[in-house]
């Protein structure tokens, strides 16, 4: 097995290489008048091209989380396709360059499509690990592979808890961007949407630490619809592009409904993934104190 620097140095490596391919998409994904805020419908080459340029740019990303969730875990493998996203969301600019170029509220429909799109990416992703990790690791020499014994079946566990867990932490999560989100620039959705994910994760694992944590990286794409339903729905306050640019600049939009979707699926599960990191560190710190209590009652 890897020493914990070197898994992790290996995992920034691959994660910079990724982010480094997928950077060379941005003039393909960028919209035609050039504004900030990238979006499949927007993309100058038009919303299905944008979607399979963005699908083309990831298989280095996937290659590489193929490689390393043979000697990691599947939330570092996971973390290399995120982070690839995130360094073209920020690339990409504020979220305001679509609210002044988008006919709204409609166009939100739209990026409810596109959450549903990102999450099936998602979904590709780690069933893509799911397959091929163990067949890798069979190759490999024994010291070199992580002993993960939760990653042989990523959604075998769809308990009643596992479920409401996900729905918390995209809950939570959600509330805390309401909070967190205070201006348009494009860090602050982004640090916004790390942290509030990572806070929402990391307290809905110490609740419900038997739920499968695989199906939490969900939730920042439920957290998105809900958000930009939201906005559809209220067809009073929202119900123009000039209405919603107005509520945004007086601070009455909810500030949940303002990053893209490529916001939530890089930044949002980042968050997640550190989430569940920091509550799996905690728990083992617990368990070695206990253990070591024992040794030494006895």
């Amino acid at each position: 097995m890897l020493a914990r620097y070197q898994s992790r140095i290996l995992t920034l490596v691959a994660a910079s290489i990724a982010a480094t391919c997928m950077l060379i998409a941005t003039p393909r994904l960028i919209p035609l008048n050039a504004s900030t805020g990238i979006t499949f419908t927007d993309a100058a080459v038009g919303p299905l091209n944008a979607i399979i340029i963005t699908a083309l740019f990831l298989l280095p990303a996937l290659i590489l989380s193929i490689f390393i969730a043979a000697f990691n875990t599947y939330l570092s493998a996971t973390f290399i396709s995120a982070f690839a996203v995130l360094a073209l969301a920020s690339i990409g600019g504020s979220p305001i360059g679509f609210i002044y170029r988008s006919d709204l509220p409609h166009e939100y429909t739209s990026l409810i499509i596109e959450s549903f799109i990102w999450t099936a990416l998602l979904f590709a992703n780690l069933y893509t690990i799911q397959i091929t990790r163990t067949p890798i690791q069979a190759k490999l020499p024994r010291n070199l592979v992580t002993p993960s014994p939760d990653d042989s079946n990523l959604f075998g566990n769809l308990s009643t808890n596992t479920i409401l867990a996900a729905f918390i932490v995209a809950g939570l999560g959600g509330f805390l961007c309401n909070l967190l989100i205070q201006s348009t620039a494009t860090s602050q959705s982004l640090c916004s949407l790390i942290l509030a994910f990572f806070i929402a994760t990391l307290f809905t694992r110490f609740i419900f630490p038997s739920a499968n944590p695989v199906i939490l990286l969900f939730s920042p794409m439920i957290a998105a619809i809900v958000g930009y339903t939201l906005v559809l729905i209220n067809t009073g306050s929202y119900s123009s592009t000039s209405k919603i640019l107005s509520a945004i600049y007086s601070h009455q939009f909810p500030p949940l409904a303002f990053p893209l979707p490529i916001f939530f699926i890089s930044a949002g599960t980042i968050g997640v993934i550190l989430g569940i990191t920091a509550a799996k560190g905690f728990e083992n710190m617990t368990i070695e104190s206990a253990t070591h209590q024992s040794e030494t009652a006895e």
